[in-house]
This record gives C-alpha cells, sequence and structure tokens, in this order.
C-alpha cells in the first residue's frame, strides 16, 4: 500500500477500503458501501452519522458551522463521520442508530379519492363540419374543457382530422400552453391514465398512486 493510502475498517460489516490520505470518513464510507445516516449531505448539522472510532486515529475536519460532539458522546469514542479526515489506517463501528437498513414498505393501502385536479387529463372531441368551404379545416373543441388553448403537435392535429368516430384528447397543463399530446378512440380498450405524487420526508418516504 502506498503512503499516501490508509486502510479503513468497517465494523460490524466487515468492510475494508483503502483510500487516499485526507479522504473525508463519510466518503469513504460511501466507497465501501456502508449506508450511513446522513440526511443533511455532509454539512455537519443533522447530527445522524455517527461512529465510533475503535482502533488508529484520525483528525477532525468539522465544516464551519456543523454541530460539535456532546462531552458525553466525546468521551466514549464517538465522531460524526462527515466531521472526520482519515490521517491513518483505523477501524470504525458504525452504532446502529446510524445504520441504514434495506428499505421496508411499511403500509400499503388503497383508497377512494372523492375529488382530484389532475394536470393531465382527457377530454371528448367534438368535431363540427367545415360548412362546406373548399379550404376550411373543421372546428374542433375539447367538450368541458375551460382554460388557455392548447396548442397540438402536427401528427396529433392530423390524427384528429381523420378520425371516423368519436375520440377522446389527452391534455396536460404542466406546459405553458397547454397541449394535446393524445388522440385515441372514444370506445373500444384505451391505456389507463395514472399520476404519482411522491412525499420525500428524512426518513420515510410516501408515495401515491393515482388513477385519473
Amino acid at each position: 500500500m502506498a503512503e499516501q493510502e490508509v486502510r479503513v475498517f468497517f465494523q460490524p460489516m466487515n468492510r475494508t477500503v483503502v483510500v487516499p490520505r485526507g479522504t473525508p470518513l463519510l466518503d469513504a464510507l460511501r466507497q465501501a458501501g456502508v449506508a450511513i445516516e446522513s440526511i443533511c449531505g455532509g454539512k455537519g448539522l443533522c447530527r445522524k452519522c455517527k461512529v465510533i472510532l475503535t482502533r488508529g486515529t484520525c483528525a477532525m475536519a468539522a465544516q464551519p458551522g456543523a454541530h460539535p460532539l456532546s462531552p458525553e458522546d466525546a468521551a466514549q469514542g464517538y465522531y460524526y463521520a462527515c466531521q472526520v479526515a482519515l490521517t491513518a489506517d483505523a477501524e470504525f463501528t458504525i452504532p446502529v442508530e446510524s445504520r441504514i437498513d434495506a428499505p421496508q414498505i411499511l403500509l400499503s393501502s388503497e383508497m377512494k379519492i372523492d375529488c382530484i385536479a389532475p394536470a393531465v387529463m382527457r377530454y371528448r372531441v367534438e368535431i363540427s363540419p367545415s360548412d362546406g368551404l373548399p379550404f376550411a379545416s373543421p372546428s374542433i373543441r375539447l367538450a368541458g374543457y375551460a382554460g388557455e388553448r392548447p396548442r397540438v403537435s402536427d401528427a396529433v392535429y392530423r390524427a384528429l382530422r381523420a378520425a371516423t368516430g368519436p375520440l377522446i384528447a389527452t391534455v396536460t397543463q404542466v406546459r405553458t400552453p397547454p397541449e394535446i399530446i393524445d388522440a385515441g378512440a372514444a370506445t373500444g380498450t384505451r391505456r389507463p391514465l395514472y399520476g404519482v405524487a411522491v412525499d420525500l420526508g428524512t426518513t420515510t418516504v410516501v408515495g401515491c398512486l393515482v388513477n385519473l
């Protein structure tokens, strides 16, 4: 091993990694594939990336504004992984409160949502004839749609004009102006239209799949 490298052991995972001298401990943990709590991104604010130095030495490298260890934790050999630079061979124990285990689905359920206002909706297409004028285009209207006039690509517009039966158009209001992104027969089998809502918490992710 080169003089400018250090060997670090992580317990109880029994993982070893060789990194350049001066590497932040949090980076070494990630390189070794050891998942550890660090929701502040290594800024020293969340106080969740606790480790215990069980052998060897290391250096403190706290960022400005980072929270210091309590005197009790320091006396027991605790460090915050984001505030440590690796300067020599060392061994660290990752306490259970700092580990990230395999994610688990805590709750799975179905519910009925009475009222939704999605950004993507379907509307029945009403096409009025061109009144016999040779170069006039038929009038295309979305039943029940109220809002800014949506734009439509050439391909979707041709599909609308060529239709011989009832049509359903899919309109997205994510963009400005809104856009008709699809048109298909009102009868027969249509692909389902779903929406997803996700709430990213500090330790839990909640998702909801909604049939629009």
